[in-house]
Order: structure tokens, then sequence, then C-alpha cells
């Protein structure tokens, strides 16, 4: 069972949703020809606020499907509804991919959004790589594993990061925001919570006004987590030294995973990442977008999109934040990587990149983020 005190203040979230189905209820301004698009996998988290956008685009036409999780075949009513569109987009590169690929009509367009996640999967194995006319990754990294770990060909591949609305980060901090630290998310364990509180534990000898906010649900809540002894085991040492340790009892709060993020990070300023890996930190980009600063563990292709806010240690991720102790220190951190993320994701190159793709100009596509593009 969790331990009391933690289970009356981490309050538990409500599982990520899926996007509704069918069609998104936008107005429409006057067009020719809309081309009919349709986003389909089992999670939708990272695509439906693009998704919205796209439809908004006067010559597009947006919708989204579930594909059931876990399915190798979809239902008869989806096979006959994917079909219908001019373009298909399998978000994630699983068992919708390899149906499609398989099964897409004469003169449809495929393409798939191939995440970190499958490259260590059997599933691009499966996938009929012929039938793909553009593969997206969402970081350099990635798509370079997808050229040299999967050998896909690199014409087809094009890189457009995930869609993050910065604008809607950018409200005013709370007071002294030089010593709050925030997670934005911590499950699974590979997500390192430990780490966080190794880092607060060191701060916080030598000034004790620095504190951490977790954003996440209860373990207990989410059944791929509760299902996993290890895993709850992880989070029962986690919230005990949080019970015990007097350098952190009372520092680190938690907060539900609701929906209201950007109100969250006011109360950040120095945003975490001490995940053993990431696919795209998107959670930090949003971060970065309302001026908390940085502090990411290093993991394979970090660098190539966070550039110099990666850390190899924790000694050196607490020198950095004592470092900025001064809030003239901290507000010059601030806008350096408020800068950078509208840089490297603005969300209106983002949009445009992806109207362009499915009008079936990679080019174009490509010319939105070159830097991020593979080269053979």
């Amino acid at each position: 069972m969790p331990p009391t005190l933690v289970s009356a203040v981490l309050k538990a979230g409500a599982r990520v949703g899926y996007e509704v189905v069918g069609r998104m209820p936008t107005p429409r301004r006057e067009h020719s020809h809309h081309k009919s698009v349709m986003i389909f996998g089992a999670d939708h988290k990272f695509i439906s606020p693009l998704a919205r956008q796209l439809d908004r685009q006067p010559e597009l036409e947006v919708k989204v499907q579930q594909w059931p999780r876990w399915t190798r075949y979809p239902p008869l009513h989806l096979a006959r509804q994917l079909s219908t569109p001019e373009v298909l987009v399998a978000e994630w590169t699983r068992q919708n991919a390899i149906w499609a690929s398989h099964h897409k009509r004469p003169g449809q367009m495929l393409i798939t959004r191939l995440h970190r996640f499958e490259l260590d999967s059997s599933y691009p194995g499966k996938v009929n790589v012929q039938a793909l006319d553009a593969v997206v990754h969402i970081s350099p990294w990635t798509g370079k594993q997808i050229r040299d770990q999967l050998g896909w060909p690199v014409e087809k591949l094009v890189y457009l990061p995930n869609y993050v609305h910065l604008a809607s980060m950018d409200r005013p901090k709370l007071a002294d925001p030089q010593f709050r630290l925030g997670l934005a998310g911590a499950l699974p364990q590979r997500k390192r919570l430990d780490l966080a509180l190794d880092l607060l534990r060191q701060l916080r000898h030598q000034d004790a006004r620095y504190s951490l906010s977790v954003r996440m649900p209860a373990p207990w809540s989410v059944p791929y987590v509760a299902k996993r002894a290890p895993e709850l085991a992880f989070y029962s040492r986690c919230f005990q030294r949080i019970e015990t340790d007097p350098l952190l009892r009372g520092a680190v709060s938690f907060d539900g995973f609701g929906a209201d993020l950007s109100s969250w990070l006011r109360g950040v300023g120095h945003i975490l990442s001490c995940a053993d890996s990431e696919g795209n930190p998107v959670a930090v980009a949003e971060a970065m977008a309302s001026g908390a600063v940085p502090i990411v563990r290093e993991w394979p292709g970090s660098g190539e999109v966070l550039g110099d806010w990666t850390v190899t240690s924790i000694t050196e991720a607490a020198q950095r934040i004592l470092e900025a102790a001064d809030l003239d220190t901290w507000w010059q951190a601030s806008q350096q990587a408020r800068a950078q993320v509208w840089r490297d994701l603005d969300p209106t190159r983002v949009i445009a990149g992806w109207s362009a793709l499915l009008q079936g100009d990679l080019a174009s596509a490509r010319a939105q983020f070159p830097a991020g593009q593979v080269t053979p």
C-alpha cells in the first residue's frame, strides 16, 4: 500500500486521455478543394494539438481516428474509413503503420511519424517501406537512427519537431522563481525521480530556500505502473525518503497531472529532465517557453535538441542552479531559454512544414527546419 502521508498529498491525476474521434469543430474559410487527411493511431497526446491547427488551414480537412491499442487489424468500420482520405498519417509507427503500408489504396499518400520508442521494437521491420511517401521524425537523433539502424531511405525522411503552443506558456512567474525546481512527469521509473531528489538534497544542503514541485499522477493510479511491482517499490522508496530525510521533508510537493500546465509553470524557475533517455522533451520545451531554465541530464541526442542546457552529473546540475541564485543571473538564463525554444520549435513553421508535407511537397516541408534534416 502507498504511504499514508504521500497518499494524502499526491493528487491522483487522470490518465492522459485520447482525442475524441471525428471531425474537429473549427470554422472553415471557403477553399476550392480541401485535401482530406486522416490521422490514426492508438495514442494522440502528442499530435492532437497539431491536428487541430492543421484542420484550421483552408486547404486541409483533418480528421482523427482511434486505432485500438495493441490491435494488428482495424475493425471493419475503421478499415473502410481509412480507404477514403487522400492522405493517411500514422501517428507512431506501430500496428497502424504496418497495416496501412500493406493496405493503402492506389493513389493514397501515406505518412508515418516514427518516435524513439519504435526504434528498439519489432514494428519498423514489418512496415512495407516502399509504400511510405514520407517518414516524419521529431528529433535529429531519431532521424539518424532511422537512416543508420533501420536503413530506411533518406529521401523519405522529414524532420518536423512536435507542435508546442509556446505562446500559451508565457505567463508571469511567481516570486523567487530561481529557487523553485519543477519536474513535469515522473512516471515511469526511467524518468528518475530519485535523481531529482538527489539534486534537491544537494541544493538544500547549501540553501534551504530550494524546493521541488513534481507534476504527476499517483503511481498506483496508472495501470501500466501499478501492475509492476518493481515500479511501485521504486516510488515507495522515493516517498519514504521525502518523509524521513530532514533535507527533503517539506520541500517536495506533488501536483496532479491536470490540463492547466501554464499555471503550474508559473511556479517553476528551473525545469528538470532527469530521465535515462527521452524521445523528444516536449515538457522541457513548454517550460522553456514559460521562461524556466532547463537542467537536462545528458542522453543520446540531447545535445542536438537542447545544446548547452545538458549536464553530466548531479554536482554539475547543482552548481548551475546555485550560480543562478542571483535573480538577475537567473533572468538572463531564462531569456536565453525562451529565445532558443522559439528559434528551434517555432509553431508557425511546424504548421507550415506539415501543410506542405500533406500536399506532397517534401522539399518545402524540410525547408522549415533545415538544420535538423538527415543527409545521406
